[in-house]
């Protein structure tokens, strides 16, 4: 599970921020506050890839992939963490996932 803080804390390159933060022990987890649109969700992280040094453009990303969902934070034991759950649950926040 990702942190609650960690999602808040948006990626920045100093010039412009990014819409989301890359997770997991591979990278390639997009995971952004709010219902985002597709396209500019993959452009925006095709622009994160560039920035990093890869060369994957726009068309490597695949719109069709980005999921939007729903999730609840909850406190545990090392800190404020969240859950994905069905759309309408109490307390429920908007994310976008984009996997690889």
């Amino acid at each position: 599970m990702t942190s609650v803080e960690s999602m808040r804390t948006i990626f920045t390159d100093y010039i412009d921020p990014f819409p989301f933060v890359e997770v997991g022990d591979a990278g390639g987890e997009f995971w952004g506050y709010g219902h985002q649109d597709a396209q500019t969700f993959v452009t925006e992280i095709a622009r994160y890839d560039r920035e990093c040094g890869s060369s994957w453009g726009p068309e490597g990303y695949d719109p069709s992939h980005v999921e939007h969902l729903w999730a609840v934070e909850f406190e545990q034991l090392d800190g404020w963490t969240w859950e994905i759950e069905p759309e309408g649950t109490e307390n429920a926040f908007p994310i976008t996932r984009y996997i690889q």
